[in-house]
């Protein structure tokens, strides 16, 4: 390797991961390894295929492996997991980098511990990796269009200004904007929320509830979000911004969104798909984090409901039934 090369890490070989991957290969001033959990999702990956998207195909293989040992020496690290699988890969980097190796957080939920319930990935590091550098990266995504080389932006989110620029550069030239957010908290809350939201969106869909009702879970959806940033001590701008609007616009659409599938197969009887949706995992640690906080989050407690089994058309009932409220 180049003595000028910066080595980085990206822990995870899902779609996302492997999306990453490919759009930070394109700088050439960067080594970029793909660290995976299993022999065949590396061997897929090193043959330019993403298993996790039905095998499509990659412009070019990845540098995937399972071996822990190229975490070693590494510049940065693009943590691109599950939100549940955070304190194990955090563990595992302190382990194998150095101390002031950075963090790159690119998963959208909440992480539930023996001694914090719900706790948001900057809340997480803050409690158990406090002095090593990290940033989110967050925004409106497909996995597969990226890959294919469509447009995209994303927000990456820091105290850290010096990171913030070098993920920037990290993705230069790509066809991925970057740009630069110092609200880490109000991003975090954006990428978890919007999850339920759109979860809730498809049960709305599945009901044939019509796109006015969509429209207004959506809105809705956005103050109870705002209500979050709020109370934890973040900036409700954020709202408006690529992590807010833009996730929540993008995942709410269609049944493209894994969370948005979810709802739409829910709200309408159907067999539930066996891909992860998050907001499924989220809703219930986001409700549970609301009654905490004493602040209302009547869309996401109903989410949390109807995946309990309560009956979906009076859930409906319950929230038109709302006290009116101002805007």
């Amino acid at each position: 390797m180049a003595e000028n090369k910066q080595k980085i890490i990206v822990m995870g070989g899902g779609a996302w991961g492997a999306a990453l991957a490919m759009a930070l290969s394109i700088n050439h001033d960067s080594m970029v390894h793909c660290l995976v959990r299993d022999k065949t999702t590396a061997d897929a990956l090193s043959g330019g295929h993403v298993p996790r998207l039905d095998n499509m195909p990659l412009p070019t293989p990845l540098n995937a492996t399972t071996d822990i040992g190229c975490l070693a020496n590494a510049d940065r690290v693009y943590l691109v997991l599950p939100a549940a699988a955070t304190m194990d890969a955090i563990a595992l980097i302190a382990a194998q980098c150095s101390a002031d190796c950075p963090v790159i957080l690119c998963a959208k939920g909440l992480i539930d511990s023996a001694t914090h319930s719900g706790l948001l990935l900057p809340e997480f590091m803050a409690h158990h990796a406090a002095d090593r550098p990290f940033a989110l990266l967050s925004g409106p995504s497909f996995a597969d269009e990226v890959i294919k080389g469509l447009p995209a932006a994303l927000v990456v989110a820091s105290h850290n200004d010096a990171l913030s620029e070098q993920v920037i550069a990290d993705f230069l030239p790509s066809h991925l904007r970057l740009y630069s957010g110092d609200d880490p908290i109000g991003v975090a809350v954006g990428g978890a929320v919007k999850n339920v939201i759109a979860l809730a969106a498809g049960i709305c869909a599945g009901l044939g509830l019509g796109d006015n009702a969509k429209a207004a879970l959506i809105t809705r959806g956005l103050a109870e979000t705002g209500r979050l940033i709020t109370a934890l001590g973040g900036n409700p701008a954020s709202l408006s911004g690529l992590a807010g609007i833009g996730d929540l616009s993008l995942t709410a659409a269609g049944p493209h969104s894994r969370n948005m599938a979810y709802g739409l197969a829910l709200g309408a009887g159907k067999p539930l798909p066996s891909a992860l949706a998050e907001g499924a995992r989220t809703a219930p640690l986001l409700a549970k984090r609301a009654a905490e906080l004493q602040i209302e989050m009547p869309i996401t407690a109903a989410v949390t409901k109807a995946l309990n089994g309560a009956d979906l058309t009076m859930l409906i009932t319950d929230l038109l039934a709302r006290k009116a409220a101002r805007e």
